[in-house]
């Protein structure tokens, strides 16, 4: 999703738009009954800690992914970092951020 997200930055900042004008019949998660059951089956699987909150865990996810889609020009402009590399960066640094919340440190 990070990948399709920086593919249709038109497309995440008109979802921003309309979450911000309140729209009631935007949904940024159109299809959350079927990753609702998705997100319960990697959590009985063990893809998900025992004590993960698999909901907060996913929103915050989207939320960093379309966070980082509306910013990045910005993010690349300040800190010097040409956009193509820091897309690649953020994309590595995403990764890690979804393998500390799957693989639970002792």
């Amino acid at each position: 999703m990070f990948q399709h997200r920086l593919d249709e930055p038109e497309l995440v900042g008109l979802e921003a738009l309309l979450a911000l004008d309140g729209d009631d019949a935007f949904s940024p998660f159109p299809r959350f009954a079927q990753t609702r059951k998705s997100l319960e089956r990697d959590k009985a699987e063990g893809a998900l800690p025992e004590d993960a909150d698999e909901v907060a865990a996913h929103v915050m996810t989207a939320a960093a992914q379309m966070g980082y889609v509306i910013f990045r020009e910005a993010y690349a402009r300040d800190t010097g970092i040409p956009l193509e590399e820091l897309d690649e960066r953020a994309a590595r640094a995403f990764t890690r951020m979804i393998t500390g919340l799957t693989n639970p440190q002792t």
